[in-house]
């Protein structure tokens, strides 16, 4: 199995305390992406793609060190997430789990994806009231919808929050770029996951595994990282 992390973005909420790419915010002995980089080789996946944009350098030399592949988004600025994913058509040859760059997490939630039988699925968690939260309306356990506005999907319907890991099939990839090379706008414009995963949902499944109690976090500003300082103390004393 390959790994891409998506981390290409500015990183503009946090820039006033961080003015390296999210990925480099330090938590405990060591940056998040170098935890998360660390967790799947440890799952014995090692080929790792990071999209990189913002202050890419600095991610260059994270792979010289660390023995992982880069693909430079030039559209990083202009661009929506989704075009990051779309930077890895060219490098996706297997099934793959995505994640983003600025989360940390509980490694039972690599576990969980990696042992799920489900070709395409993604992490959802219960309630973290973190602020900044992308809410999951699913059938069953099916995806069928994802937005960080509550109002806008079916709320009796909603099942977690998003994590930011995922595990995408190759042939749901291929499906996803054929469907989006025919849809420009929205590959520019994109979230890959309310936009991107919600439109591979719509003609394919994809499977809702969640974990109630999981610790995690994403930093996307100072109170983000407040948080996130206080969930990783927990997350080192998990056996």
């Amino acid at each position: 199995m390959q790994a891409v992390i998506l981390a290409a973005g500015m990183g503009s909420r946090i820039r006033d305390i961080h003015t390296l790419p999210k990925g480099f915010i330090p938590l405990g002995e060591q940056t998040i992406i170098e935890q998360s980089i660390a967790k799947l080789k440890d799952r014995g996946i090692q080929n790792i793609l990071i999209i990189t944009g913002y202050a890419a350098h600095h991610y260059e030399v994270l792979s010289k060190s660390h023995e992982i592949a880069t693909v430079f988004n030039s559209h990083y600025d202009d661009y929506g997430s989704l075009y990051s994913l779309y930077c890895a058509k060219e490098w996706i040859s297997d099934d793959f789990l995505l994640l983003e760059s600025d989360i940390f997490y509980e490694a039972r939630a690599l576990d969980k994806i990696i042992q799920d039988e489900n070709p395409t699925s993604i992490v959802i968690s219960g309630e973290t009231q973190s602020g900044d939260e992308v809410y999951v309306q699913a059938q069953g356990n099916k995806l069928i919808n994802m937005s960080k506005q509550k109002n806008t999907l079916e709320v009796q319907n909603i099942v977690g929050e998003f994590v930011g890991i995922n595990k995408i099939a190759l042939r749901d990839f291929q499906y996803l770029i054929n469907k989006l090379e025919s849809n420009p706008m929205v590959l520019q414009s994109g979230h890959y996951e309310e936009d991107g995963l919600v439109m591979l949902a719509k003609g394919r499944e994809i499977t809702c595994l969640k974990i109630p109690d999981l610790l995690w976090g994403e930093i996307d500003n100072s109170a983000h990282l407040q948080r996130a300082k206080k969930i990783h103390e927990q997350i080192e004393t998990v056996p």
